[in-house]
């Protein structure tokens, strides 16, 4: 499912468009891609497209495909659920053991260095929670950050750090959570 998406995605965002012709690249194992399972893909601002699998984060150039790993690059882990770009432009890479699992590491990684960084060392140890208490990210178009812990708090992560936001009562917390227009939209099932 997510293969075909990839397919659109990198046909939206070629640049290598010519007479209104759409270029469709297919990326795959056989052509570089680490894994047939993925799991996530962004676009950072330098036109990088990156891509967690279910072995290693992978950078697309629209050529060639860099492969990042834990044993490559000391990644936490090699399975990469989820992938957002932060305010500063560096990549938070989400790490669980199962994609709909909870969180299990989150690294930072510089996009052109490819220096990966805990979070706790990127913030210099400044986390107002546990990244075990973390039941949802999320982003908006700024590159802040929006985290729902277990305690149903709401984390913003933008230009000073972590700022809490709201916290509500309630039991039952929420399934998803999007960022548009300065609004926090939640979901509960």
């Amino acid at each position: 499912f997510l293969a075909c998406w990839l397919l659109i995605f990198l046909a939206f965002t070629s640049d290598a468009q010519e007479d209104l012709g759409w270029k469709v690249s297919k990326l795959n194992t056989s052509n570089g891609l680490s894994n047939r399972f993925v799991n996530t893909i962004i676009q950072d601002h330098r036109g990088f497209t990156w891509i967690g699998t279910n072995f290693g984060l992978n950078r697309y150039d629209g050529f060639r495909t860099d492969i990042l790993t834990r044993e490559s690059h000391h990644l936490s882990s090699n399975t990469i659920s989820d992938l957002f770009a932060d305010i500063h432009h560096q990549i938070w890479v989400i790490q669980s053991q199962a994609v709909t699992g909870s969180i299990d590491y989150i690294d930072i990684l510089d996009p052109i260095s490819f220096k990966v960084r805990s979070l706790s060392s990127y913030l210099n140890g400044s986390i107002p929670f546990g990244i075990k208490d973390i039941n949802f990210i999320s982003s908006d178009t700024a590159g802040q950050l929006f985290f729902i812990t277990t305690d149903n708090t709401i984390f913003r992560f933008g230009l000073d750090g972590f700022q809490q936001i709201f916290h509500f009562q309630d039991a039952r917390p929420p399934v998803s959570m999007t960022v548009m227009d300065d609004r926090i939209y939640l979901y509960k099932a």
